[in-house]
């Protein structure tokens, strides 16, 4: 992670949005990132991933992602392997997140896959 991310999410903790254990299973799923695919940069996707992470807290809902866009993920060559980042990160995630809310962490990671 970029220091101006590490920044960006110590402020996030510093005002209550994030606490030491989602602070901690976000830079879990950096060094993940960069571990399995040498991602470094992945400031919009950890961010997001800190926002998700308080509205499960709060158990509040996330609009749902477009079925057409939906439908671009899914079909995406990148969808599988971001499937199978999500569902070993997700393993040790915090709290459960909706459907909605992993329809866009699957965007994100399927995006981040892109770049590469």
């Amino acid at each position: 992670m970029t220091d101006e991310t590490a920044r960006k999410l110590q402020i996030l903790y510093d005002v209550g949005k994030l606490n030491k254990e989602d602070l901690a299973f976000i830079r879990s799923v950096d060094q993940y990132l960069v571990q399995a695919i040498g991602e470094t940069d992945s400031e919009m996707f950890l961010i997001h991933l800190s926002v998700a992470l308080e509205r499960s807290r709060k158990q509040e809902s996330v609009d749902a992602l477009p079925n057409d866009l939906w439908s671009q993920v899914k079909t995406a060559p990148e969808y599988q392997r971001a499937l199978a980042i999500w569902n070993h990160v997700a393993s040790f995630r915090p709290v459960d997140f909706s459907n909605l809310e992993t329809r866009y962490i699957m965007l994100h990671l399927v995006n981040i896959l892109r770049r590469g």
